[in-house]
């Protein structure tokens, strides 16, 4: 059904995406050229949804790419202050041991 296209396409994220489904139909008495042409605009209007498809993701993607790496600039002194904490917590860690060792030895 076309009533459900759009949120088949939404399901590209995720787990189990559906498939997107464009029926149509082609009126063979019309005239001899009608399949032809009902074939070719079917193979346009597939490229350009593709297009456009492809397109609104991209522009979805990068703008949550973006707002990332604005999130983690804004975070990016506190992200300092942890990785200088947990390295100063990695050279304390001997000194740390033998004092709990000299605890239990009491």
């Amino acid at each position: 059904m076309l009533s459900d296209f759009s949120a088949k396409l939404a399901t590209v994220v995720q787990e189990h995406p559906n498939r997107a489904v464009i029926y149509y139909y082609e009126n063979d008495k019309q005239n001899t050229i009608a399949p032809k042409i009902t074939e070719r605009e079917t193979s346009t209007l597939s490229a350009q949804v593709s297009d456009e498809f492809v397109r609104v993701v991209n522009t979805a993607l990068f703008s949550l790419l973006h707002q990332a790496g604005v999130m983690l600039e804004q975070q990016l002194p506190s992200l300092r202050r942890v990785k200088a904490l947990v390295f100063r917590l990695e050279n304390e860690v001997p000194a740390i041991q033998r004092q709990l060792q000299a605890l239990e030895g009491r």
